[in-house]
């Protein structure tokens, strides 16, 4: 039982970091060709 609440958790908290709206500046960044993160 503890077991599957920790890996419930684990998964969501994962998830938030892979999902979460990024802000504008990150997304400016992201579109802007200038940037190696996103400019490929």
């Amino acid at each position: 039982m503890i077991e599957t609440i920790l890996v419930i958790l684990v998964i969501v908290v994962v998830s938030y970091y892979l999902f979460r709206p990024t802000s504008k500046q990150e997304e400016k960044d992201f579109k802007s060709k200038n940037n190696w993160r996103g400019g490929f």
